[in-house]
């Protein structure tokens, strides 16, 4: 039995997405269990510490899915518990923000690190820029992998109309400064023909006040996985100017491209692997101004949305988790057998 260990739940951030979409793919498949570690924090806890010892003692290979946090103060011991158990030990790093995290860890946390996750028998980085660094910390017998973020692709692409009046721009996600709300809120105002349509978990109270007193501009509140299909089937143009020190790669861009939506996003961190120059509109991080000439741009010949359309859905086809999973599984199969 392969035990895989991770968030599930609430379904509201990248990583219990990433994972529930993995453990939904694998269902049928009886070598693969899935454990929420958020149920432990629930209702029943001993209950659920009970069902997880109990995986954890008939498990061969244990798979820890983690974010910064968990990966510096509770895997090392997790990870010391396994190999004293005798089991293969797999680590997947959510987000792009990892690099960072260790260098800033004290010389103690960071040998600790070093001589424990870092030495797992396979261990899976968001961005090819951290495969690429810690490629050199990781123990020569251990196999180290880029897995980007994927979804199921439930879509049926059709090229993007051109708009005959408003041209609908969406953003999905967190709203908060570091995305780069603000920036586009300030440069759809400035251009005439735009309709922002803003989704997400509001975390910025000044950010909503710019959003209310905008005419062009409307806060929907969250979305339910259910309706994110919905309502990125109703856009014209996806929009994450993001300046956000932790960006990865993005679900909510991922589904966007699966829609055939033309993409606005920021030349920052982990996008520009992401995406190639010709396949998405790249804006300078924090620049309100480069947002608001790319959207006259648009406004000049909207016919260039149909050409992103296009791009952005065949871009998609690396990010399909049917695809991207497959090396996932072989890897875990093959731990299993040694």
């Amino acid at each position: 039995m392969i035990l895989i260990i991770g968030a599930l739940s609430p379904l509201t951030g990248g990583t219990s997405v990433s994972l529930f979409e993995y453990k939904a793919y694998l269902e049928s498949d009886q070598r693969f269990v899935f454990f929420d570690s958020n149920s432990i924090k629930k209702h029943n806890r001993i209950k659920h510490i009970a069902s997880l010892m109990s995986y954890f003692a008939n498990a061969s290979v244990i798979s820890f899915h983690v974010s910064d946090h968990a990966a510096t103060r509770v895997l090392p011991i997790l990870y010391i518990l396994s190999r004293l158990c005798f089991k293969r030990v797999i680590y997947r790093q959510f987000g792009g923000e990892f690099i960072e995290t260790y260098k800033s860890l004290s010389k103690l946390k960071r040998a600790i690190v070093k001589r424990t996750i870092l030495k797992s028998d396979v261990l899976y980085f968001q961005t090819k820029k951290m495969v690429d660094y810690f490629t050199q910390h990781v123990s020569p017998k251990s196999k180290i992998r880029w897995l980007p973020t994927s979804r199921i692709n439930i879509y049926q692409y059709r090229c993007k109309s051109i708009p005959v009046d408003n041209i609908n721009i969406l953003y999905i996600g967190r709203v908060v400064k570091e995305k780069g709300i603000r920036e586009l809120v300030c440069a759809v105002n400035s251009v005439e023909g735009f309709k922002l349509k803003i989704y997400g978990e509001l975390k910025d109270d000044n950010i909503l006040q710019l959003i209310n007193k905008s005419p062009c501009c409307c806060y929907y509140g969250r979305l339910s996985r259910e309706k994110i299909s919905q309502a990125l089937m109703k856009g014209d143009l996806f929009a994450l100017p993001s300046y956000h020190p932790g960006e990865g790669y993005s679900g909510a861009l991922i589904e966007a491209m699966f829609a055939g939506l033309p993409i606005i996003v920021s030349k920052w961190n982990a996008f520009t692997e992401m995406f190639s120059n010709d396949e998405v509109i790249f804006v300078t991080p924090g620049s309100t101004s480069d947002i608001k000439e790319k959207l006259i741009q648009i406004k000049k010949d909207p016919h260039i949305l149909l050409d992103y359309s296009k791009r952005s859905y065949t871009a998609s086809s690396r990010f399909n988790l049917e695809i991207v999973i497959n090396e996932f599984i072989e890897d875990h199969l093959e731990c299993a057998e040694l």
